[in-house]
């Protein structure tokens, strides 16, 4: 008889377990169809800088291409800025983000404005020496770790010089050393 009793007793223990589990993975779910939509909405949108036809004391200018109809829609007057040739989007904060040579920044989307991070992306020292990250052309954010790296320029691209990709710290604009 006591070993019945003891099943009977195990039984609801296996009960709340598969509660707890199924618990947490509706939680789960939850999350990622909270977070889906936001991302899914961002990429419908694709922001460019153009190089020429900005004010506000430089030549830069964002504009935003809806990726469904093609049509292309400036933002503001200019980026206050000549030298933006790097832009990377984060879908889960909507920030974009810019590097205005070794100046790293925010591009606000309402008013197409370039905000200054920090006081620049820094050098960093590796196996190819001290490098200087004055000349960041491109920008990439990887949304799922939420991490953001950029390549800088090295030379003049014929001269052997290759360029060097870094990390960078969203909230300082430094580069991250790892």
């Amino acid at each position: 008889m006591p070993a019945v009793m003891n099943r009977s007793c195990s039984a609801p223990r296996r009960v709340l377990r598969h509660a707890r589990r199924l618990a947490f993975c509706s939680l789960l779910m939850l999350a990622l169809l909270w977070m889906q939509p936001r991302a899914a909405q961002a990429q419908e949108i694709c922001y460019a800088v153009a190089d020429a036809g900005g004010g506000n004391g430089g030549d830069d200018l964002l504009t935003q291409v809806d990726r469904n109809t093609g049509a292309e829609t400036t933002i503001g007057t200019g980026l206050g800025t000549n030298n933006v040739e790097a832009i990377a989007f984060s879908p889960f904060s909507g920030i974009l983000y810019g590097a205005n040579a070794g100046q790293f920044g925010s591009i606000n989307t309402t008013t197409g404005v370039f905000s200054p991070i920090g006081t620049g992306f820094g050098t960093g020292n590796g196996v190819l020496g001290p490098v200087s990250f004055s000349d960041v052309d491109a920008l990439h954010f990887d949304p799922y770790p939420g991490e953001l790296y950029g390549v800088t320029r090295r030379g003049n691209g014929n001269d052997g010089n290759n360029d060097v990709m870094f990390q960078i710290n969203r909230v300082t604009g430094a580069f991250l050393p790892g």
